[in-house]
């Protein structure tokens, strides 16, 4: 029984240090990769975009002063709530489940690498450009799904 007992204290010891060190290959590869800093530009594109799609409904100077305060506080709550020290532990069991230590340390690598490196700095730029990018293909799109929405809409009411 000693044994057994011995036995399992020293497999939850093992454990917890293989976790410890798994989590904290994932906290280095999540540094390197700035994975803190790549919501600067998600959040900025989401104020732009808040500000065209409310502006649309701001007539007046007041009802413009009322979509700024409103599009500025769900812009800061939302950045509140993405903030990487609430998001960083959630993100390194989300990497701990996907990735093994032996990839975890082929990304450090790269991380690390000046094409790494080079990767990081423009993502941000990517990642912006990216989103534009997107916005624009689905311009032509938008009315489309508007009127499919809206035929739906009338079909789920009409089936009641």
């Amino acid at each position: 029984m000693k044994k057994l007992l011995l036995s399992m204290m020293l497999l939850t010891s093992l454990s917890t240090s293989l976790f410890a060190d798994k989590a904290a290959l994932v906290e280095r590869m999540l540094e390197l990769a700035n994975i803190s800093k790549l919501m600067d530009p998600v959040l900025t594109q989401m104020q732009a975009q808040l500000d065209r799609q409310f502006q649309a409904q701001a007539t007046t100077p007041a009802k413009k002063a009322i979509v700024k305060k409103y599009s500025d506080q769900i812009v800061q709550t939302t950045k509140e709530a993405l903030a990487w020290e609430n998001i960083k532990q959630p993100f390194i069991k989300l990497y701990m489940k996907v990735y093994t230590e032996d990839e975890l340390e082929e990304l450090i690598k790269f991380y690390s690498s000046p094409v790494g490196k080079k990767m990081m700095q423009k993502m941000p730029e990517l990642l912006t450009k990216s989103m534009a990018l997107s916005q624009e293909i689905m311009k032509p799109v938008v009315p489309k799904i508007q009127s499919l929405a809206i035929k739906m809409n009338k079909e789920l009411q009409s089936a009641q």
